[in-house]
């Protein structure tokens, strides 16, 4: 969900040679399936599991509770946004749902998700996701199967991996207890597609906003796939929601990503995501028999059956594209299924932002709740070596001439903030005034303001 396909071979021959030369962050099996007979890779990764994996401590794993992630079946989630692809700008939407379906991975009960990512309205991928929830509350990866399809037509599902197939392992997607400070984890590794995720959490107790919405005690996670170089996606996760809004730093894809609908689907809504969910693994089972055809079938548990009947009337929900039937090609294929019907949606709720006061060269600490953190956002700032660091969190380039930023325990102006952001940029402005202006002995949070003196951005100092 919300990554980019990987190059297959690229990433074998770069992870033959990082695992050689990295130094040793945790061991794991790293020999690669019987598909590839004479190749082993070296048994050093950059991350590791948060907590070795045992499947006795999953007692309760298909009931996903973390405040921060709650999968609920029969939720379902459309994420907006851009990203950059051949220099151009593309509409990307997303859509997941949880079914009602549970899967036994490596001896572990896993939820099944189906995901669906869409390109200026064109299916692109279709996804199954399996993950479970262990004693701790951390969330597990335990596989994923996803199907690619270009022009409508399906073009393969490479990228197919499950925990304790072909020396895969499962991964932590989000801490039971995040904390900042948490060594740099594992969220997924198969040695047999060359696929290596890695998430740390950045920050926690974070105030965020998006598209008229705002949350608190916002969790922050980078993740990171190594094999693919320096880009960082960045998910920001909001209690009794889940991932809100996602980002991106040092990526040239600058994939953007916000919440723009959270429901609950009735039972005929759930009943379909269920049926389609278990077309895409019957058709796994055509496609990827050396992998997914090692795996026990889907069950259902009839909770899609439990769920109330939807009696509101939407308002201001999306209305999803509707997917492409994929056409013949050279290996059986079915249709993922149709976008879901609008009329099973309910509005999302929004809580609008209070009215912001205009910059007043620095005087006055504005309303946190106030900052949209949009179309820039302040990531942090540097106390000690007073530098500014800004992200452009929108799908166009920011223009940041004549923006003011302010100290507001001391009431001073940060200078200079100047140029240009470009989509999913990350920037750092040094104080260049002469004198110190942020207070690093206590707490001395910041305000951005842009060339008419609307509050953009607000930061807290923890």
């Amino acid at each position: 969900m919300f990554s980019a396909s990987r190059t297959q071979f690229a990433r074998l021959c770069i992870l033959a040679v990082l695992l050689v030369s990295l130094p040793i962050a945790g061991t794991i099996d790293a020999s690669v399936s019987p598909e590839q007979p004479g190749v082993r890779l070296a048994a050093t990764l950059p991350c590791n599991q948060l907590t070795p994996f045992n499947a006795n401590n999953f007692t309760s794993s298909t009931t996903i509770d973390n405040q921060f992630f709650p999968l609920v079946p029969g939720m379902q989630f459309v994420y907006e946004g851009h990203v950059n692809q051949g220099g151009q700008s593309l509409e990307h939407q997303v859509i997941f749902t949880v079914t009602d379906l549970t899967k036994v991975i490596n001896g572990v009960n896993t939820v099944v998700l189906w995901d669906r990512d869409f390109s200026q309205g064109v299916l692109t991928e279709a996804e199954l996701a399996f993950h479970a929830q262990d004693n701790a509350k951390n969330i597990w990866n335990l596989g994923e199967y996803p199907e690619t399809y270009s022009q409508g037509k399906f073009t393969g599902a490479p990228d197919t991996w499950f925990a304790g197939i072909a020396s895969a392992q499962a991964g932590t997607i989000l801490p039971g207890n995040p904390q900042v400070g948490t060594p740099i984890f594992l969220q997924g590794y198969s040695p047999n597609i060359g696929f290596l995720d890695c998430g740390q959490v950045a920050s926690v107790g974070q105030h965020v906003c998006t598209l008229g919405t705002c949350y608190d005690n916002v969790v922050v996670v980078d993740e990171s796939s190594p094999l693919d170089g320096p880009a960082t996606q960045q998910k920001y996760y909001a209690p009794s929601v889940g991932t809100v809004l996602i980002g991106a730093i040092n990526d040239p894809a600058a994939e953007i990503m916000s919440l723009v609908s959270a429901v609950q689907l009735g039972p005929s809504g759930c009943a379909s995501a269920r049926a389609e969910a278990l077309k895409l693994e019957q058709h796994a089972y055509q496609v990827s028999k050396s992998i997914y055809g090692k795996t026990a079938p889907a069950q259902s548990t009839g909770r899609c059956d439990t769920l109330p009947t939807p009696t509101a009337t939407p308002t201001a929900s999306p209305t999803p594209p509707v997917s492409p039937t994929p056409t013949a090609s050279a290996t059986p294929t079915t249709t993922p299924g149709g976008a879901p019907n609008p009329r099973l949606f309910l509005p999302f709720v929004e809580k609008h932002l209070p009215a912001a006061a205009p910059f007043d060269g620095c005087k006055d600490d504005p309303n946190p709740a106030s900052a949209p953190n949009y179309p820039v956002r302040i990531v942090k700032v540097n106390k000690a070596t007073e530098v500014v660091t800004l992200q452009n969190v929108s799908g166009t380039v920011v223009s940041v001439e004549d923006w003011n930023m302010c100290s507001l325990n001391g009431n001073q102006e940060h200078d200079q903030i100047f140029g240009t952001i470009a989509p999913g940029q990350t920037r750092d402005f040094p104080n260049t005034g002469g004198s110190r202006i942020w207070d690093a002995s206590h707490r001395d949070d910041g305000a951005l303001y842009d060339a008419t003196g609307t509050l953009v951005s607000y930061w807290v100092d923890q």
